[in-house]
């Protein structure tokens, strides 16, 4: 299954960064709970440790789209203005 790490019920964000795949059983033991009060320390660091990894690769990748676009649209203007 799919788990927002942060319910959104409590705050979380409906964001790649914020979902994990999640075996069933564990799904229904967690419920309600927050992961600090559901994970032991070291899987707690390791979710949030990918969790922040998945975060990076969206927003870089976001950030190079923006980028491309800025040079094919500034590469398009000038082209224009020559004609």
């Amino acid at each position: 299954e799919i788990d927002h790490f942060y319910l959104i019920a409590k705050g979380g964000q409906d964001v790649p960064w914020n979902l994990l795949p999640i075996c069933r059983n564990c799904n229904r033991k967690k419920r309600d709970k927050l992961p600090f009060d559901y994970l032991n320390e070291k899987t707690y660091s390791e979710c949030n440790e990918y969790l922040e990894g998945v975060l990076f690769r969206v927003t870089n990748n976001h950030e190079d789209r923006l980028q491309r676009d800025e040079i094919i649209h500034n590469l398009v203007m000038k082209l224009s203005s020559k004609e």
